[in-house]
């Protein structure tokens, strides 16, 4: 696994207990310990996202959006399967609008 792969995963509910399986980006890799942000279908407007223009190259089976600002992190490669990997400008993209959320809510003054 590396950062860019497309991943399905287990993923929870806002709103409840319950777990629902969808797609995921690795965005992260710390040791054994794996951070994702949710793959969403959505068309409507919403805040720190990034499109997977190349969605069917990347393995998944409809446009796209990566929720930079949505991350959870998996420890258990049990969890998850690849179903491929965002090209590189996808990536490019993803993983700026990543930093950019970071550096947005990096108030402590943490170099990144």
């Amino acid at each position: 696994m590396k950062v860019g792969d497309v991943i399905n995963t287990w993923y929870p509910y806002d709103d409840s207990p319950e777990f629902k399986l969808r797609p995921a980006i690795i965005l992260l890799i710390s040791g054994q310990r794996y951070v994702c942000a949710p793959v969403t279908s959505t068309q409507r407007h919403l805040s720190w996202t990034a499109s997977i223009d190349k969605w069917k190259q990347a393995g998944l089976s409809k446009p796209c959006k990566v929720k930079v600002d949505t991350l959870f992190t998996i420890s258990d490669k049990r969890h998850f399967t690849n179903i491929g990997e965002l090209l590189s400008k996808d990536r490019k993209r993803v993983l700026g609008a990543f930093k950019n959320f970071l550096m947005s809510t990096n108030t402590r003054g943490v170099a990144l």
